[in-house]
């Protein structure tokens, strides 16, 4: 940064393209809103790094964040939400987005054919941390386009501030990716415990097994990969016989919005009615306080009895209500009873989740340990019922 020179941090993100060698250029603020916006940038882009994103503030942590949840929190019902969008909002979101998307394609293809060299996204995390994503889907044939690279809050805002406050800034970048293209494929891994006298029935339990390069995917999940891994070898150490088959799958693709077990569960349909549930672990390293009934109240009963002895280690909660952004959605669509468990959050929300921090120091083995436990007697109590597990649609039969 003239006249001062810095170490700038930075990860690029995912299906980004490379620089060409040490590429040498000025930071240029480019927000758009509009196209009169876009015309604006016309002839102004050559040698420029791209600043897309608005500043934000860094806010200190006012009031902690605790790392285990409260009895409290657990116990107190969920309130419904407010203010729940009507579908015509709901489309002028979809529509608002649309028109966000394509004015920003607009602006980096645009910048890519005047010549500007990369551009800067801003963290999604505060205090140095680096929280990203990717730069959009990929196929075989599409162009890589404009090297991007994710910088820590802090940074992105100084640059920023020096821009808009007339001193100029010259960045250094050098972006080298590597696409393989051998086999576009990704891959589902499953296993199974045979059951007994219900085998052609089955408890379904997983998580995925893709995560972000930020880190190493350890909370995120490689954390819930292990737990479900180490549940089902102790159902196999301990030698016990499942009434119904019990299939561990870990997914891949869920963080590019659930495809790997979206498209089982749409591969599969002939499995839809022979599941009587399937349960998720995919928040963090933090041990299992309870689960969530995803709507199905009367699932509620089933799980309270089941997780009733692990109270004394925490499992204390059956909470109703929906919990999203993992693979059990892709069940709970298709009517499947699906179930995602309630865990501590530790740091996921705060630091880890998405982000370079994302590494095996920041798991809690015991945490895990417990977790495995609770899992493995939870599947095996609901592959050893006589009845399947309710489903939404289902009514209780009256005498």
């Amino acid at each position: 940064m003239t006249p001062y020179e810095q170490r700038l941090p930075g990860i690029a993100s995912a299906w980004t393209g490379s620089t060409k060698g040490t590429v040498r250029g000025h930071a240029m603020i480019a927000r758009v809103e509009s196209q009169a916006d876009l015309a604006a940038f016309k002839g102004k882009m050559k040698d420029a790094i791209l600043l897309l994103d608005a500043p934000q503030d860094v806010e200190p942590e006012w009031e902690h964040v605790d790392r285990r949840t409260s009895l409290e929190d657990l116990m107190t019902p969920v309130a419904p939400r407010e203010g729940q969008f009507s579908d015509a909002d709901r489309q002028a979101m979809m529509e608002r987005r649309r028109v966000q998307r394509e004015l920003a394609n607009a602006l980096t293809s645009m910048a890519e054919s005047e010549g500007a060299l990369g551009i800067l996204r801003i963290s999604g995390a505060d205090d140095g941390v680096i929280r990203g994503g990717g730069n959009g889907s990929r196929v075989k044939g599409d162009p890589e386009g404009l090297p991007q690279v994710v910088i820590p809050r802090e940074q992105y805002n100084q640059i920023w501030r020096n821009v808009t406050g007339g001193t100029p800034v010259e960045l250094e970048l050098l972006v080298t990716n590597r696409f393989y293209e051998d086999d576009l494929q990704s891959y589902n891994t499953l296993a199974e415990l045979p059951g007994t006298d219900k085998a052609g029935e089955y408890i379904m339990m997983g998580g995925h097994l893709d995560s972000w390069h930020y880190g190493t995917g350890a909370s995120d999940n490689a954390a819930g990969s292990v737990v479900m891994m180490e549940a089902i070898r102790i159902l196999k150490t301990l030698g016990l016989k499942p009434r119904r088959t019990v299939r561990i799958a870990l997914w891949s693709g869920e963080e590019q919005g659930l495809l790997g077990s979206r498209a089982w569960v749409a591969n599969h349909p002939d499995m839809n009615p022979r599941i009587s549930a399937y349960v998720n672990v995919d928040n963090g390293t933090g041990k299992v306080r309870g689960i969530w009934d995803q709507s199905n109240e009367r699932a509620i009963p089933v799980f309270e009895q089941i997780l009733w002895p692990f109270r004394d280690l925490g499992v204390v909660a059956v909470k109703h209500g929906n919990t999203g952004g993992t693979d059990h959605l892709s069940f709970d669509a298709a009517g499947i009873p699906g179930f995602n468990f309630i865990q501590d959050p530790i740091e996921y929300g705060l630091n880890v989740h998405h982000t370079n921090l994302d590494n095996f120091d920041h798991l809690q083995i015991e945490d895990l340990k417990q977790a495995a436990v609770v899992v493995a007697a939870t599947v095996y109590a609901l592959a050893q019922r006589d009845e399947m597990m309710p489903r939404k649609g289902d009514r209780p039969v009256s005498n």
